[in-house]
């Protein structure tokens, strides 16, 4: 009779515990989203291979921009843009598939209908069994979710409220619907850090699977624009671009372009992931987060704690920075962040006095 080892047949009952996993490096397996043009990430690939630019007119389904635009700021709680980046039809949502009455999908922000479909996507691309292995087992899978605005709670359902306008529109429900579809059991969490809100959730995903809290981790980011508030404050803020898009590296830079996406990826420890034969799509070295507290004002940040966190993560992944080909920039479109990001770009990867091969920067923000 023939032996049976525990890759062949897994028990739930005897999943890991909580344990230290060092820095060992992470797997990416599944990936999905919707983007600005573009309703997954084949479709994403190619708006950026065409260098397309997807700004456009505030479409009426988000709000009236004859009532809340005003270019020359005249006008009180007006925006002086009209422009963004904007996804297709962000309310397309099966109830039934996701066992959710008509009703309380209407009353449910679409960044947590998409939230619920696009963790879905991705870990089909993944390959996931609930259960099937140790990194599998349904009380060891967490969920992370970057999330920096409530325009749908506080626009949308607060116009009627009614019985779903809690779980429908509070940030902790997003994640959260995901862990009651999939009957998921281990953390879960909302994590607002503004611009950088989803990747701070993929650093806390990866912090999770490194500490033992989790053995598959679902992170991503949710943003749909339907505040006209929103709008107004970053235009009086001087953020937003007058002119449209987002100009980033460009002398003629004036602020950047709002702009909707929802995303989510599947992680897991690389050791797990080859174990269980999975797709592996990236693998993540190292992931580190900071503040720039000694930015000349709080909007502002600050070359040296951007440098700092470039080489904490560096020597986190044992890596020499002349090895980087690409950096993915924030570009934020704006003359002090766009010169800021650069200077501590070229301070720790290309400084003067270092030979090194080509350094090739870009930024998403251009097209989308």
């Amino acid at each position: 009779m023939g032996q049976v080892s525990e890759e062949d047949v897994y028990s739930p009952q005897r999943s890991r515990g909580p344990m230290s996993q060092g820095r060992t490096p992470l797997a990416i397996v599944g990936i999905s989203g919707r983007f600005p043009g573009a309703d997954d990430t084949e479709e994403l690939w190619k708006v950026l291979e065409a260098g397309l630019d997807m700004h456009r007119t505030i479409p009426p389904d988000r709000f009236d921009i004859e009532t809340h635009v005003d270019p020359t700021g005249s006008a009180k709680n007006t925006s002086w843009t009209p422009y963004g980046c904007f996804i297709e039809n962000p309310g397309y949502f099966d109830p039934r598939f996701f066992n959710m009455s008509p009703r309380e999908a209407r009353q449910t922000d679409p960044m947590q209908r998409l939230a619920l479909v696009t963790a879905y996507e991705a870990l089909e691309m993944s390959g996931f069994v609930p259960n099937r292995t140790r990194s599998t087992t349904l009380n060891r899978i967490g969920t992370f979710y970057g999330q920096a605005c409530d325009d749908y709670r506080d626009i949308n359902a607060a116009q009627c409220i009614d019985t779903y306008f809690i779980p429908g529109g509070f940030r902790a429900f997003g994640p959260g619907r995901i862990h009651y579809h999939f009957k998921f059991g281990g953390p879960s969490y909302v994590i607002d850090t503004a611009c950088s809100s989803g990747l701070s959730a993929i650093k806390v995903a990866c912090s999770s699977l490194w500490s033992g809290e989790c053995d598959t981790a679902v992170a991503g980011g949710l943003n749909i624009l339907t505040s006209p508030d929103r709008y107004a404050g970053l235009s009086r803020g001087h953020f937003l671009s007058k002119t449209g898009p987002c100009k980033t590296f460009d002398n003629n830079a004036d602020g950047y372009c709002r702009g909707e996406a929802v995303g989510s990826v599947v992680i897991k420890r690389l050791d797990d992931a080859e174990l269980d034969r999975d797709n592996i799509l990236a693998v993540v070295l190292a992931a580190g987060i900071n503040h720039s507290a000694d930015a000349i004002s709080i909007t502002h940040p600050h070359a040296g704690a951007q440098a700092s966190l470039y080489q904490d993560i560096l020597q986190q992944a044992n890596t020499d920075p002349r090895e980087v080909a690409y950096i993915e920039m924030h570009g934020t479109g704006t003359q002090a962040g766009d010169s800021i990001e650069m200077s501590s770009v070229l301070e720790v990867f290309a400084p003067e006095d270092i030979k090194r091969e080509e350094l090739i920067v870009g930024s998403l923000k251009v097209c989308s």
